[in-house]
């Protein structure tokens, strides 16, 4: 498990925060990375053409023979790297926003040290490089990263960029965290609003926040800091301390968190682990399962009945599962006035 963190301050825009870090996160990958068979192919070829170009005299010799050329191996293939899950954390604190990127990389253990000892040392010397090319890439975004810090009880951490072991049933628990389909996010909404109503003596019931979600947004802050949907929740429960400053919170989560992926498979792995769907945007995947068209539409009096209920996912599934027709039953079941499609010959619920 890689842990990829920036220095950060109070007054530190979101959008300028993230943008940062996906910069620097390109230039790592451009670092890391080995060089690809084609581009092997093509640094050979201009190779011969120099040494062609020397012996017909109008260039300078070559510096090094063709046979000498070798493809440049990667610190990711050099530690058996079969490919990466990235997660992307947002929370906000006494310190402004915080976004941190934790990357799960797959190896191959036949590729690292076999020797305890000699594990340890092959990946403290990964983390230094990876450090090394990360704080390059924050720097050139404005941006900077310390490599260590030292707790209160004497020892020494690693935030820049930390690198452990973890095993499979790890892996699995770090991930869950992460990724929700719409029930687990109702789950986790539901779960935040009652520890909130223990804590004011009161009960609460909160609203559904959100269809799917990346729970790198859900997760549980420390107590100092909140995720943007706990903020949402203190909004939506009456429970912020100040009701101005979390409003401008969250429509500064909404805008800069705005066409970005929280969770990212890298395309290797996702083949090898035969992840559908693993690179697709959720407007791509949404139109190949219930088709591009559009439905039916509601009017603003049925979305407000629906919009924080159960209701909102069942129609939803009623959509997936029986198409347009099931959709426009489930409505007038319940009573609920739908119209049609704009440019669709169908008749309006007049009632």
């Amino acid at each position: 498990m890689l842990t990829l963190t920036a220095r950060h301050s109070k007054g530190q825009r979101l959008d300028d925060l993230w943008g940062g870090l996906s910069e620097a996160w390109r230039f790592l990958g451009r670092g890391w990375g080995s060089e690809t068979a084609a581009a092997f192919e093509k640094r050979v070829a201009k190779n011969r053409d120099a040494w062609a170009d020397y012996r017909a005299g109008i260039r300078r010799k070559p510096r090094k023979e063709t046979g000498e050329l070798a493809r440049r191996v990667g610190l990711l293939e050099s530690l058996g790297a079969l490919g990466y899950v990235r997660a992307t954390e947002v929370t906000h604190g006494s310190s402004g926003w915080h976004v941190h990127f934790h990357v799960v990389l797959v190896l191959d253990t036949q590729v690292l040290p076999h020797g305890l000892e000699d594990r340890d040392d092959t990946l403290d010397a990964a983390r230094r490089s990876i450090f090394e090319l990360w704080r390059k890439g924050l720097l050139r975004n404005r941006l900077d990263a310390v490599e260590q810090v030292r707790e209160t009880d004497g020892s020494t951490s690693h935030v820049g960029a930390d690198l452990r072991i973890m095993h499979g049933a790890e892996v699995a628990e770090k991930l869950s965290k992460y990724e929700t389909k719409a029930t687990d996010a109702v789950a986790a909404a539901q779960e935040s609003a009652k520890r909130l109503a223990e804590s004011e003596k009161r009960r609460i019931e909160a609203g559904k926040f959100a269809a799917e979600a990346t729970l790198g947004a859900w997760k549980q802050g420390r107590e100092v800091s909140r995720t943007p949907f706990q903020i949402l929740g203190d909004l939506s429960t009456g429970a912020s301390a100040n009701l101005a400053a979390d409003e401008r919170l969250w429509c500064e989560w909404v805008a800069g968190s705005r066409g970005r992926v929280q969770l990212v498979w890298s395309r290797g792995l996702a083949d090898l682990a035969r992840v559908a769907d693993a690179e697709k945007s959720d407007e791509e995947i949404a139109a190949e399962e219930i088709g591009s068209e559009d439905l039916f539409r509601l009017p603003l009096g049925t979305w407000k009945r629906i919009c924080f209920t159960a209701a909102r996912f069942e129609l939803l599934e009623a959509v997936e599962k029986g198409g347009r027709e099931a959709g426009i039953g489930f409505l007038e079941e319940r009573g609920l006035i739908w119209l049609p499609a704009l440019g669709a010959d169908m008749p309006p619920d007049t009632r």
